[in-house]
């Protein structure tokens, strides 16, 4: 998992360079500073926003089913992460599993983003990418890519790194599964992790045939609702194991 993980993002690394440098530099550059400053001017109306009175459904497509997403991830990402961090301080923590991350994401989507939206606002490309995305969202990164020199290189690349995202995200899935299904045990055997594995495939499958993504996000914003309550009493027992860690009287107490 470790050598699939660094693979995918030295590779991930290189593509972004490959854009930036080949891609729109000043365009990239300029749009991640105003799209930053409109953002943290925004910020609390972007956050309060419900759509009351046009009613697109534009809120609950995106943001409340990426809500459920990630929601839906934290069960098994949190337990994985928390397996790998044993010993890191929680400032470690913060910086490794949080901080980095986003900064990451924010280059990711600036650079994809902007490139993107670059040749769509160019009038001699415009709609090339727009009308790819509007049939079918998968084939949008490739046809970017498409735009510029070295695919026999990129493409294989890509799929390289999406091929590997997957997999470490379900092998880490799998692992925590099993250590769920197997009393906490911290190495499952290997053919449970397996049994997961299929189940987690096989699942994805018939939800994709039955509906498609909509058939996805609807199953997930229904399936996490009961586990917000879990997140928040994780909250506060985080909390009250914080304090119950640095206060030294509960601990002479314990001793004693």
């Amino acid at each position: 998992m470790k050598v699939g993980s660094n693979i995918s993002m030295v590779a991930c690394i290189g593509l972004l360079v490959f854009l930036f440098i080949l891609g729109p530099t000043r365009f990239i550059m300029d749009n991640f500073v105003n799209a930053g400053g409109i953002y943290l001017q925004n910020f609390v109306t972007m956050s309060t926003w419900t759509d009351p009175v046009e009613n697109t459904g534009w809120l609950n497509s995106w943001t409340v089913f990426y809500w459920a997403w990630w929601i839906s991830w934290a069960p098994f990402v949190g337990m994985f992460i928390a397996k790998i961090s044993k010993g890191r301080t929680i400032r470690e923590f913060i910086m490794a599993a949080l901080i980095a991350p986003t900064i990451f994401d924010i280059v990711f989507f600036d650079i994809i983003g902007s490139t993107a939206l670059h040749f769509e606002l160019n009038p001699a490309t415009k709609g090339i990418i727009g009308k790819v995305i509007d049939k079918n969202v998968a084939d949008g990164i490739f046809v970017l890519f498409d735009q510029f020199p070295l695919t026999q290189i990129t493409v294989p690349v890509l799929i390289i790194v999406i091929f590997t995202f997957f997999v470490v995200s379900t092998d880490s899935a799998t692992i925590v599964l099993g250590m769920f299904s197997s009393g906490g045990n911290n190495s499952p055997r290997t053919s449970l992790k397996l049994l997961w594995g299929v189940a987690l495939a096989l699942s994805a499958a018939v939800l994709i045939i039955m509906g498609g993504l909509d058939a996805v996000q609807t199953i997930a914003i229904v399936a996490v609702f009961p586990f917000i309550f879990v997140m928040f009493g994780l909250c506060y027992a985080t909390i009250r194991m914080l304090r119950k860690d640095s206060s030294p009287t509960e601990d002479i107490e314990d001793k004693e």
